[in-house]
């Protein structure tokens, strides 16, 4: 009977370390994918096609 009890005991323990294993792997990688967000470029960029032409370049007809 108590080598029933011990292995149960060894069981649930082995459950509770792959747990929290897959927890401490899991918030490295959401922090990992936050940082990464956060160090993309914003979505529009100055080489826009519609910006506005600077006031000293030519006055031709840009828009679409």
């Amino acid at each position: 009977m108590l080598g029933s009890i011990e292995e149960r005991v060894d069981s649930q323990r082995k459950e509770c370390a792959m747990r929290r294993t897959f927890s401490i792997v899991l918030v490295i990688g959401l922090a990992a994918a936050l940082a990464g967000l956060a160090q993309q470029p914003p979505a529009t960029s100055y080489s826009d096609s519609r910006a506005i032409p600077a006031a000293d370049g030519p006055a031709h007809d840009t828009w679409y």
